[in-house]
């Protein structure tokens, strides 16, 4: 019975890890910009995204976000863009400039609008979740007949 109930609890925690939302630690506090919007887990609004990063460009002005969109595209071709984006105020040059649409999301597996879920969450990760079902019922399945032909 010792067993049976530690195999359930461990079961249990593999079940409840895959109902887990994402989410990061980018609402800390912002040093660069006090107002810049929490989007912490997605999948995220675009027109939201844009409404809210849209201040950030008068807030810093024109000839800092220009000088600092030719910084970006030049780390994103010389890949060196996730170096680039550990700066916070960079950081939020990058999320203005994707909220209005001039670049790509470098972060595919971390940022995710509404309107592009089905590119990540489409068949191959519900038959993934399937099978780990599967594969967890078959070995609770087994834990049982086990335990239970062993106290006999």
């Amino acid at each position: 019975m010792k067993y049976f109930v530690i195999s359930s609890v461990i079961i249990g925690m593999i079940i409840f890890s895959f109902n887990i939302s994402y989410s990061f630690a980018s609402c800390i506090e912002n040093e660069d910009w006090s107002d810049a919007p929490c989007m912490d887990n997605f999948p995220i609004n675009r027109a939201e995204f844009q409404r809210d990063w849209a201040p950030y460009y008068d807030y810093k002005g024109s000839e800092l976000m220009e000088s600092k969109y030719v910084e970006m595209q030049q780390a994103i071709n010389d890949g060196t863009f996730n170096k680039w984006k550990n700066n916070r105020e960079n950081s939020n040059v990058y999320y203005y400039y994707l909220s209005i649409g001039d670049v790509t999301n470098q972060q595919p597996d971390r940022f995710v609008f509404d309107d592009e879920i089905e590119k990540h969450f489409s068949f191959p990760f519900y038959f993934v979740i399937t099978l780990a079902s599967i594969f967890v019922i078959i070995i609770i399945v087994i834990a049982v007949t086990f335990m239970s032909k062993r106290k006999k």
